[in-house]
């Protein structure tokens, strides 16, 4: 043997197992981190590094030609192990979805796949014309009538690939996109060299050929994820616009598909019996509807809560009785409820009366914020149907459930100390009815009554307790001790 061969014999017997040994190791590593690498180099280490060291030995340690048949076949495997590698290569630095890793490169998922073509087209080729012989040309050529048929046969497929590859190049949108092309719009999900497909928020997919993609306007919306919306309604000329304009605007509070910020409630016109109002708000576009029934099922509470009159004839499909909203009207229920109440019991039947006449009764639907902590209480709050969630920032700040309250419950009592904020949210988990004494007259109330003074101040201590024990400032004394 001379030297040469003994130079490839050794590399082949150290250098192959060793670099597979390594391979090994750095696939390891790359898994544990979730690397899209990790799939190449295993690619790499079972597939390319046996079939070129194979190669190898054929043609540098046994010295057999290039053109034996034996030869022609292990390169093959080896080629098509290279295929199968530079696919998986393509895989880990480009994607057409969202990137795992912030290296990775994001194309579109007709480019994705035209590079995996070209890559497969271009060494099937070396393979056939440079490893086997054959005759590309020659080949081409007797398949150029054939082709010709074919083409024409399939025009309208080549028409759709070909508007496909303009669309690549444009670039006028990518997958997760909301768009609108004709009467059609959706959030693209795919994109292939035939067609586009859509997700629409009525939950069904529509697929647009990349021909009559072309020849439509295309709207993008996605540079803003957020598009404008309008409701509209109708209240009395009773109820003034400077009243009537914050409460639409308030709608939108606590709803976390609306941007923050963009309500905006304005008048529109006046009608023959109605001043007619618009409330715009920004809204992602699957969440279109939901959103629109949340604001009017809120629309309807707070119209009772505020004592605003829809006129007839109105826009929305349900009715209000504007005597049902007259508070006099609830006078006798809410002189019933608190005579049942513990706390009011001390109450003699005059102050009971003034209550009854001078509280307010205010209604909520489920997901409604009540109070919020650090806002100042406007006054003490007893639930007369329904139920509310107390909650607190614990030592994480993080919200943190404190207690549920429902019929009989009393809440806001720290309205008794102006100027003092709530140190909790309270959210509405049923459809609530609950009846608010004024400050002033709670203020009178604790004056007048010391037995009520004493059940408030020991509603005041045991709800505390409650809202340390959620904080965690109970488990921490504990621990302390």
């Amino acid at each position: 043997m001379d030297n040469t061969l003994w130079i490839w014999v050794i590399v082949l017997a150290i250098a192959v197992p060793i670099t597979s040994i390594v391979l090994g190791d750095v696939i390891e590593t790359l898994e544990r981190q979730h690397s899209p690498l990790a799939v190449f180099l295993r690619k790499l280490r079972i597939y390319l590094l046996p079939t070129l060291a194979a190669l190898l030995v054929l043609e540098q340690v046994l010295d057999i030609q290039k053109t034996a048949t034996a030869t022609k076949l292990v390169g093959t495997a080896f080629w098509i192990a290279v295929i199968i590698t530079l696919l998986a290569l393509l895989n880990a630095i480009f994607t057409s979805r969202d990137k795992s890793k912030s290296w990775q490169i994001y194309v579109s998922n007709l480019f994705f796949q035209t590079a995996r073509g070209l890559v497969l087209l271009t060494i099937v080729a070396h393979i056939l014309g440079h490893l086997w012989g054959f005759n590309l040309g020659e080949a081409a050529t007797a398949l150029g009538v054939g082709s010709l048929v074919i083409a024409l046969a399939l025009q309208d497929t080549f028409s759709s690939l070909v508007s496909g590859l303009l669309l690549l190049f444009s670039n006028p949108f990518k997958v997760g996109d909301w768009i609108a092309c004709g009467d059609v719009e959706g959030r693209v999900i795919d994109m292939n060299w035939r067609a586009v497909t859509l997700s629409h928020y009525d939950h069904y997919l529509c697929v647009i050929p990349n021909g009559t993609l072309a020849s439509e306007t295309i709207i993008n919306y996605s540079l803003n994820p957020h598009r404008e919306q309008e409701i509209e309604i109708n209240f009395s000329f009773d109820d003034s616009p400077g009243k009537v304009l914050p409460i639409l605007e308030r709608l939108t509070e606590g709803i976390a598909e609306i941007r923050p910020g963009s309500a905006e409630a304005r008048i529109v016109s006046y009608g023959e019996s109605a001043i007619n109002y618009v409330l715009e708000y920004c809204v992602e576009p699957e969440k279109e509807e939901d959103v629109s029934g949340t604001l009017y099922a809120r629309l309807y509470y707070a119209a009772k809560r505020h004592r605003l009159t829809i006129p007839y004839p109105i826009k929305i499909d349900y009715k209000l009785d504007a005597s049902e909203l007259k508070a006099k009207e609830q006078e006798p229920e809410i002189l019933d409820f608190l005579q049942l109440l513990p706390s009011f019991q001390c109450l003699d039947d005059a102050m009971l009366h003034q209550i009854a006449s001078e509280a307010m009764v205010e209604y909520y639907g489920i997901g409604e914020t009540i109070l919020r902590m650090g806002e100042s209480n406007q006054g003490l709050h007893v639930i007369l149907h329904g139920i509310v969630q107390l909650f607190a920032l614990n030592i994480h700040d993080q919200l943190q459930e404190v207690t549920r309250l429902e019929r009989g419950a009393i809440f806001g009592e720290m309205a008794i100390f102006p100027g003092e904020v709530s140190p909790v949210s309270v959210a509405v988990v049923d459809d609530l009815t609950v009846v608010v004494i004024p400050t002033e007259l709670l203020v009178s109330l604790i004056q007048r009554f010391p037995q009520f003074a004493l059940a408030i101040d020991q509603l005041i201590k045991s709800r505390r307790k409650l809202i340390d024990l959620a904080k965690g400032y109970a488990e921490l004394s504990q621990i302390s001790s």
